[in-house]
């Protein structure tokens, strides 16, 4: 199969142009030729993407092959240019290739042509492959950073937790104990309600501490996200603002995943009350999901690997978050909120894109100041077929 070869051509005569297609086609290339007659011409060509190569015929006047050179590099751009050259003017076009052009192409030897349509097109893939394993590598380092501070973290707070965890029983036990030893219209019945509740807050923001430093304690099972969602909207509705309007859109016969529900539970309840907190007291909350199938070519899923998953989106109508922030806010204790606007420790997220990679699934997050968010996860859908699951489907308004 011939290759596709394009060729930005700078002042040339017909007969040329013949013999370079030719000569092309003959080595089994598919010459798309572009033909400039000036420097002005040539830079309005440079913007377009995809040449191949930039042939410039050195009899034209004036130092267009040299300015040829400038413009690419102006441009910022790493073609190889061509000298097409007569025998007589050898020398000059030599001296100029010695001075930064890719090679020069003696017009009674232009067989040797296609050695160098050959030599570009492979290291343009060299370019482009180098291109690639750059942004891999700044991508694969970026995220051993971030896990290594998410571990480091995990490893603090996992300590922290642990002595925190041993007060914790024995404080709920005691007031409990105390509770059960008052007549239950005593005054101080209510002042050691407030303590309790109070002691049982701090220990579930205990055991987010310790869900950071170990792995889950529960075992996967086939779940279904949308009894997630009705499970979670539930439990909102009773703490919510009067402001905060909650939508939930579930999608019938909704793909089963294998998920830890405690943990799901925990992963949407976080997300939720970010989003509740982001609103303030006036707002619309919408959770929706949907099937997702994925083929590795969409702009919208550059990280997700090619496959079938149940998708899960929470959007609200908040101020929505810069570009800037997008990946901190999942980093543990971050928070931009000030320290009197604080219901939590600032651990949500994290706890959130820490329950997630233990799913291996995937999280994205849509935002712009003004334009509310949408966290977006893709579940893998369970391999198996033999788990049947109970479809939960419509939609629950609040």
């Amino acid at each position: 199969m011939a290759r596709k070869l394009r060729i930005l051509v700078v002042r040339d005569s017909q007969a040329d142009l013949t013999a370079v297609r030719r000569t092309l086609q003959d080595a089994e290339f598919d010459p798309d030729i572009a033909v400039v007659h000036s420097l002005a011409e040539m830079e309005r060509a440079l913007q377009q993407e995809g040449w191949d190569l930039v042939l410039v015929d050195h009899r034209v006047p004036g130092s267009i092959a040299p300015g040829a050179l400038d413009r690419l590099e102006k441009n910022g751009l790493d073609i190889p240019v061509v000298i097409l050259a007569d025998p007589i003017r050898n020398r000059a076009s030599a001296e100029l290739a010695r001075g930064g052009t890719a090679d020069y192409v003696l017009k009674t030897d232009i067989d040797r042509l296609a050695l160098i349509a050959d030599r570009a097109l492979r290291e343009a893939a060299a370019r482009v492959y180098r291109v690639e394993l750059e942004e891999t590598v700044r991508r694969t380092q970026a995220q051993l950073a971030k896990a290594k501070r998410l571990g480091l973290a995990g490893a603090i707070a996992g300590r922290i937790a642990h002595d925190f965890n041993n007060l914790f029983v024995p404080l709920i036990g005691y007031l409990t104990m105390a509770r059960k030893g008052l007549p239950p219209n005593a005054e101080a019945q209510g002042q050691l309600a407030m303590v309790d509740r109070t002691a049982r807050e701090m220990a579930r923001i205990n055991q987010h501490l310790l869900s950071l430093s170990r792995p889950s304690e529960f075992l996967a099972s086939p779940t279904n996200l949308n009894d997630i969602v009705t499970e979670t909207s539930i439990l909102l509705r009773d703490r919510l603002p009067d402001g905060i309007r909650v939508r939930c859109h579930l999608a019938a016969n909704l793909f089963p995943i294998r998920a830890v529900p405690e943990q799901l539970l925990r992963v949407l309840q976080n997300t939720c009350w970010n989003a509740v907190e982001a609103m303030g007291r006036d707002g619309c909350l919408t959770i929706r999901t949907r099937n997702a199938y994925v083929d590795g070519t969409e702009a919208e899923h550059p990280r997700l690997a090619p496959g079938v998953y149940a998708r899960l989106d929470v959007s609200d109508t908040g101020p929505g978050i810069a570009q800037d922030l997008h990946e901190k806010i999942f980093e543990p204790f971050f928070t931009t909120k000030h320290p009197s606007e604080k219901h939590s420790a600032g651990l949500g997220l994290s706890i959130v894109q820490h329950i997630v990679d233990e799913h291996r699934a995937h999280l994205s997050l849509e935002s712009e100041p003004g334009s509310g968010t949408t966290f977006t996860f893709y579940f893998p859908r369970l391999a198996t077929s033999a788990a049947t699951l109970p479809v939960a489907e419509g939609s629950i308004a609040g």
